[in-house]
């Protein structure tokens, strides 16, 4: 975004140019508005819009990067291979974070929520009951103590219904949820 009037945020009104699409020197491709100054972004050489970081209508502070310029055909396609490979990498990385907390680590909120569940329908724990609303309550603001139990009833470090001490979690679980009677 220029720097215009010793303003400090502008907005992008339109767009010329969609990503992909190719441009002539001295051509405008977007139109914005900095310090009540509206004007044309024009570029001084040929090449191709890479990537629009800036919608239409966004206001964002005075000096931000709103687009991506590829010189060449080569150079857009280098662009875009490096996102796809970067998008990848991410989702690896989410997967591989999904997989190593449901087996290696200490077990979650939504974990220790899913166990609740299953407490219930396995009739464990009784449906509708204060001691249930107490709990669900504690669970879900990811209550340390109950966290705790719900950890030393688990076999090693991670969950599974299998391994899952239950009565060890309810008898210990009900001295935290009595101590912070909601």
């Amino acid at each position: 975004m220029p720097q215009m009037n010793n303003a400090e945020m502008g907005s992008v009104d339109k767009w010329f140019k969609r990503a992909g699409e190719a441009f002539n020197r001295d051509e405008t491709i977007c139109e914005v508005t900095v310090g009540g100054v509206t004007i044309g972004m024009d570029v001084d050489d040929p090449g191709i819009i890479a990537d629009i970081l800036v919608s239409d209508e966004r206001v964002v502070p005075v000096g931000t990067d709103i687009v991506v310029v590829a010189n060449n055909r080569d150079d857009y396609l280098s662009y875009i291979e490096k996102l796809r490979i970067e998008c990848e990498e991410k989702e690896k990385a989410e997967q591989f974070s999904e997989n190593y907390e449901l087996t290696h680590q200490v077990p979650s909120t939504t974990t220790l929520l899913k166990a609740i569940k299953h407490m219930v329908r396995s009739n464990k724990l009784e449906a509708g009951s204060d001691f249930l609303a107490n709990l669900l309550s504690l669970a879900r603001k990811g209550d340390k103590e109950v966290l705790d139990v719900f950890e030393a009833s688990c076999d090693g470090l991670h969950y599974s219904e299998d391994s899952f001490d239950v009565d060890f979690f309810l008898e210990n679980v009900k001295a935290v949820v009595k101590e912070h009677k909601l």
